[in-house]
């Protein structure tokens, strides 16, 4: 699940910026996903969750910047 939630927000963020189609939408969020994967398979749980913790705080640097950052 973090491993999407991970690829979901990349995609979006480069979707944004770039502008391209739902195929490479797609197919982004697989290969975020299976390096995510691939990167924590040896990992123990808490190596998996404080990972997962930094990215919910640069998510929320980042929502902190979307609000803060003048149009």
């Amino acid at each position: 699940v973090s491993g999407l939630i991970v690829g979901l927000t990349l995609t979006l963020i480069a979707q944004e910026m770039i502008g391209y189609g739902q195929l490479l939408f797609w197919f982004i969020i697989i290969l975020t996903t299976a390096v995510y994967l691939k990167t924590t398979k040896g990992w123990k749980l808490s190596g998996v969750v404080a990972l997962d913790f930094v990215f919910l705080l640069i998510g929320l640097l980042l929502k902190m910047y979307i609000l803060i950052a003048p149009e």
